[in-house]
Formats: structure tokens, sequence, C-alpha cells
């Protein structure tokens, strides 16, 4: 059976985390600084693709952290013509 290529999907940048979710991402927009790029180098040096979705994105409002429902839908309608034209190799 082929195996199917590997896309890389790098998060949004994680806002100033909120509510009760906030001790375990304390730092997190900090930590983050620098992540799609160097996600980017390895997937340049394996060939593999690759999506940042913070070009497409945002995190919520509400968090921080996780993605709401519209940020959902709309990384998957930005996702959408990425992966279908992967599968067509």
């Amino acid at each position: 059976m082929p195996v199917p290529p590997v896309l890389v999907v790098t998060p949004p940048p994680i806002r100033t985390p909120r509510g009760p979710l906030s001790p375990k991402f304390a730092g997190g927009e900090h930590k983050w600084t620098g992540l799609p790029q160097a996600v980017a180098e390895v997937c340049a040096q394996l060939g593999c693709p690759l999506f940042d979705a913070g070009t497409i994105i945002q995190s919520s409002e509400v968090d921080g952290v996780h993605l709401d429902a519209d940020a959902h839908l709309a990384l998957g309608d930005a996702l959408r013509p990425v992966v279908r034209q992967l599968l067509r190799g």
C-alpha cells in the first residue's frame, strides 16, 4: 500500500493564555517565537510539505491557545486544496 505524503501544519501563534488552562500554557506566547521558521527549516531539509496555519488563522481570544469554530472552518477551507493536490501526487 503506498504511503501518502505527510503535511506538517505549523500552528498559529499563541496569544497570552487565559482561563483555567493559563498556568499550563504560561509563557507560551514567548516560547512560540521562531517555531514556524524552525519547522520550515526541518521540512525543507526533509522535503516535507509545510503549511503555516498562522498565515490564515489566529488562536482564540477566549483562551489564547485553542482554535475557535471560525478558525477551524477557515483552516479546513485553506487546507482543502493543499491536501487535494498532495493526494493527487
